[in-house]
């Protein structure tokens, strides 16, 4: 018997309102941004909430990239739960989360993921992304903008040698630290 999961295509605009109405309503009540009230916040969000449902294309960016950031959210947890269990302390883990480099490699994966989600969304925007040949140029137009840079970011290559200098930056920040 298969699960029948189509009723959550139905209540995406849903989904999304509520996810963008919390993140702008926590954002907003945390950082104090906005000067004004708990209900001035909320509002807010719902207004932002409303617009990011009514879009199309919004509702299509936030669809893709919510898989990606809760993968990561749980990768984290995962590497969490991983040092905690080896003796690691939750201050000892604060101290290190505190480091440039744990937080630059943070900062850079999700600007990977929200550059990703982007351009799936919002690149087809040519006739040759499109899918259209381009005789006059020689080009064959084989595919979407989005899909040949996904392609060439995301090759065996280029992620081994990114995987690569991430271990040599970990390798001199470890060896510099312990030097001192």
């Amino acid at each position: 018997m298969a699960l029948d999961i189509s009723l959550l295509s139905f209540l995406s605009p849903l989904i999304t309102f509520l996810l963008i109405w919390g993140i702008v309503f926590a954002i907003l009540e945390k950082s104090k941004l906005l000067k004004g009230s708990t209900q001035f916040h909320a509002f807010i969000g719902f207004v932002i909430g409303l617009l990011f449902s009514f879009t199309p294309k919004a509702v299509t960016f936030i669809q893709t990239i919510t898989p990606w950031m809760v993968v990561l959210f749980v990768v984290i947890i995962l590497i969490l739960v991983l040092f905690l269990a080896t003796g690691w302390t939750e201050h000892s883990f604060q101290e290190s989360m505190g480091e440039p480099v744990i937080r630059w490699t943070l900062i850079i994966i999700i600007l990977i993921i929200l550059f990703a989600s982007l351009i799936k969304v919002f690149a087809p925007v040519s006739p040759v992304a499109s899918g259209e040949s381009s005789v006059e140029n020689g080009e064959a137009g084989s595919g979407a903008v989005g899909e040949e840079v996904r392609r060439a970011l995301f090759s065996p290559k280029i992620l081994g040698a990114v995987f690569l200098l991430i271990i040599a930056a970990f390798a001199i920040r470890f060896l510099s630290s312990s030097a001192e």
